[in-house]
């Protein structure tokens, strides 16, 4: 009877710390394969675009504009730590779900995209870089964070 009850007590105490032990996914994981996070400025007279982007490796890419978006070319510069992309995914995410639409016009204008092919999930917020407006403050707040990652040229 002492040794069932001991086998028992071993047992639930192993379940316990194995679960309690247990990592939780993070965001970089292969339902999110797809992902793509891509910020930058486009002046409306000349179709100009220059910008970044961040894949599900965490890898920041320079994005060089061919035509449409569908078309953009990246060289990867350099890859940034989990945690910091993790969270600024988070930041874009609760964003888009409180912010829906933004499209500001104007001549040079900032852009956040989130675009998630696997789920068929594309959104871009465009606003007026000139003015700050309340719709897109939640908008420049990420465009700002995103921006701190790209290195600066001398």
């Amino acid at each position: 009877m002492d040794k069932i009850r001991v086998y028992l007590i071993f047992t639930l105490i192993l379940f316990i710390f194995t679960g309690c032990l247990s990592h939780r996914p993070g965001c970089m994981n292969e339902g999110n394969k797809g992902l793509n996070l891509r910020w930058g400025t486009f002046i409306s007279k000349s179709g100009k675009i220059t910008g970044y982007q961040l894949n599900n490796e965490a890898e920041l890419s320079k994005l060089i504009y061919k035509g449409s978006f569908d078309k953009l070319n990246d060289s990867i510069l350099f890859s940034i730590d989990e945690e910091k992309y993790c969270r600024l995914l988070g930041m874009t995410r609760d964003t888009i779900l409180s912010i829906q639409a933004l499209n500001e016009p104007g001549d040079s204008l900032h852009f956040i995209e989130y675009s998630d092919p696997p789920r068929n999930v594309r959104m871009r917020a465009v606003w007026n870089a000139i003015n700050k407006t309340f719709g897109s403050k939640g908008f420049r707040e990420i465009y700002d964070s995103l921006q701190t990652l790209v290195p600066v040229v001398r």
